[in-house]
């Protein structure tokens, strides 16, 4: 996130009394100068920042809203309306507090309608895409029982330590991801540019060569026959798996098989059992009703085999079957313990806390099986590509032994 600079603010208020009073107040955003008002028991009328001169850092190109972005927004929106500051007057100035103008738009946008009397949750709604499934959710039940900054402090909660977990498990397989890499990269510059000049001597020297080194020969020739040729394969390569993973049959293909592959699906699962769980836990918490929420938990979950899952759950329980035993029929996808502590958790009236406890569990597990998954990783990439560079250097080494003994 872009850091903040410390600017001037000035600001006109009511006091008690009525009278109208100005100021000025240094601050790093227009919520530090609201929170000084209040502190102050003014009632607030306007924050500009001081007139400054505008150059090209101003001009912003490929904005979007980002994460960031929307965590920054519900905070201090939550903030404003805990302080007591009207919905309209917190939106208009995180309008003026916000930098991204795709960010502006979209408020200024969200205001006028409130203003024209719709809900928050309906002024949102043409804008869904840019937040998670459960936020429009949440806004309707934080709406409805009058506890709207509440709901969007455990929103915004929620986004945090999600997205603190994702970059966990991004980071954890970030170092074998550029290990493979960095040696595919070295691989091919030896095979394109080192490998056919050698070649070209063996050839000319009438060297018989090995059968690793024909097959290695074979790849340079065929890489480097036409480079206008690699870049349409591979580039029509891409697009193809592009194209696939982006219509539904292929999704749900790649989805199918990311929950079965033998080596990761426990820690696919349990991931996608920890965001689905956490969504459902946050949305019970917030007062929305049962069946909604697990219709946008199991959105939440990002992979077309859960999802379907949550749902044939969500039937169950509009036929009348308690949430423990509407997902102990999806045991194949759902952990027994999970099932068991669900079903403790209705019989105490205390689902929501019990289905955020199992997410920290199976949380605090994840980050253990990716300790040792990465331990693990390590040692057999590198024999893995100890033997590619033992198989480049013999295809190599092997013709030039030989011609050195041709020539004594």
């Amino acid at each position: 996130m872009k850091k903040k600079q410390l600017t001037t603010y000035t600001y006109t208020a009511y006091d008690a009394a009525g009278v109208l009073v100005e100021g000025v107040f240094a601050a790093y955003g227009r919520g530090e100068v609201l929170a000084h008002i209040l502190a102050k028991q003014l009632k607030p009328v306007k924050i500009e920042e001081e007139a400054k001169a505008r150059g090209l850092s101003d001009i912003r190109l490929f904005e979007k809203i980002e994460l960031e972005d929307i965590l920054f927004f519900t905070r201090n929106l939550a903030t404003a309306l805990r302080m007591g500051v009207p919905a309209t007057e917190a939106l208009a100035l995180l309008i003026e507090d916000t930098e991204k103008h795709v960010m502006q738009d979209m408020l200024r946008a969200v205001l006028a309608s409130i203003r024209g009397g719709n809900s928050f949750a309906a002024s949102f709604s043409p804008y869904s895409k840019h937040f998670p499934p459960m936020f429009m959710g949440m806004l309707e039940a934080g709406e409805l029982s009058g506890k709207l900054d509440q709901t969007l402090t455990t929103f915004a909660d929620y986004m945090e330590r999600s997205h603190e977990f994702r970059s966990r498990v991004r980071s954890a397989m970030l170092y074998p991801m550029v290990v493979v890499t960095g040696s595919i990269l070295v691989s091919l510059l030896v095979i394109v540019f080192m490998v056919p000049r050698l070649s070209r001597i063996f050839t000319e020297a009438s060297v018989e060569l090995p059968l690793i080194t024909r097959v290695l020969i074979g790849i340079s020739d065929t890489l480097t026959y036409s480079y206008l040729l690699d870049v349409v394969v591979i580039g029509s390569l891409i697009s193809i798996a592009t194209w696939a993973l982006k219509t539904k049959q292929g999704r749900r293909s790649f989805d199918a098989f990311a929950v079965r592959a033998p080596l990761t699906k426990d820690l696919v699962r349990k991931t996608i059992t920890v965001r689905i769980m956490r969504t459902l836990a946050t949305l019970m918490a917030s007062g929305v009703n049962i069946l909604d929420a697990l219709t946008l938990a199991g959105r939440s979950s990002g992979n077309f085999v859960y999802e379907a899952a949550v749902l044939r759950a969500r039937t169950s329980v509009i036929a009348g079957k308690p949430i423990a035993e509407a997902f102990n029929a999806e045991s194949t996808y759902f952990p027994r313990l999970l099932i068991g502590l669900m079903a403790v958790g209705e019989r105490t009236g205390k689902l929501a806390d019990t289905l955020s406890s199992v997410a920290n569990f199976y949380e605090r597990d994840i980050d253990e099986r990716l300790k040792r998954l990465t331990a693990l990783i390590e040692p057999i990439m590198l024999v893995i590509l100890g033997l590619v560079v033992a198989a480049i250097a013999l295809a190599v080494l092997l013709p030039i032994y030989q011609l050195v003994g041709a020539v004594r």
